[in-house]
């Protein structure tokens, strides 16, 4: 199946940065629009 080599690390490394943003009160990285779709 598609696999992506390093999408793993990226994905906790992107969750982590926006943890950091979150608890900052900053703005997010990689949000989805539903209005958008995607």
């Amino acid at each position: 199946s598609g696999s992506i080599e390093g999408y793993g690390r990226r994905s906790a490394e992107l969750f982590l940065e926006n943890l950091g943003r979150f608890m900052a009160g900053e703005k997010l990285e990689n949000v989805v629009d539903p209005k958008l779709g995607y």
